[in-house]
């Protein structure tokens, strides 16, 4: 094996590393909800410093890899894949750490009465990265086709869930900081849904050498 072929596996294995983390965290973040696990949010929330140092490595050898070898085709591809999922994996972190904080933040709340479609965002949004991560390691372009329609689903969800939060607000005329943590916690769930899709797009890139927006 030569030094950039080391380095695609080197990159690749780490941002399979990332992506364990922040799969398992999202799982958390999503338990701790359900179960107002004040104590796991907290966990949660803690993982940052360990996100960055994974997405610094696989930024260094991905960046070495393309200046010292300046590969092209597949394998200039296969860099420039891993060092933009990384970057992906980097914002889904920080939106899994929002959700495990609105978690945190609601522990003592009454549950609303809307809470299901919470539920629902969160199991299509665990879906769709799933899918877009099984494409990445597997290099599955049928795992890519789904992602579109459930990032869909997702959309009509939040519009849902804001609109229905917003009129339970306005019905208990309940303290606007409980809707800001739900808002912030609907809104995390979409976003982290649409850099999922991306994952999907640089897959593509990867594969075919197509450059495709799926959302």
């Amino acid at each position: 094996m030569g030094k950039l072929e080391e380095r695609i596996e080197t990159s690749q294995k780490t941002v399979k590393e990332l992506a364990d983390l922040v799969t398992k965290s999202y799982d958390d973040a999503i338990d701790s909800l359900k179960g107002k696990n004040k104590k796991k949010a907290k966990k949660v929330q803690e993982i940052w410093p360990t996100v960055f140092r994974l997405v610094f490595k696989v930024e260094e050898h991905a960046l070495t890899g393309l200046v010292l070898h300046q590969p092209f085709g597949e394998k200039f591809r296969e860099l420039a894949a891993a060092f933009k999922i990384a970057t992906e994996l980097e914002r889904i972190g920080k939106y899994v750490i929002h959700i495990a904080e609105a978690s945190e933040a609601l522990v003592n709340a009454e549950r609303s009465k809307n809470f299901d479609i919470i539920l629902q965002m969160a199991e299509k949004t665990k879906d769709i990265l799933d899918h877009s991560l099984t494409a990445f390691f597997e290099k599955d372009l049928g795992s890519i086709p789904p992602l579109s329609k459930i990032d869909d689903e997702i959309d009509s969800l939040y519009t849902n869930a804001f609109d229905q939060f917003a009129e339970e607000y306005k019905e208990k005329n309940a303290p606007v900081r409980f809707y800001g943590h739900i808002v912030l916690l609907i809104r995390s769930l979409e976003r982290l849904a649409d850099h999922a899709c991306n994952i999907g797009s640089r897959v593509l890139f990867m594969i075919e050498g197509k450059r495709y927006r799926i959302y």
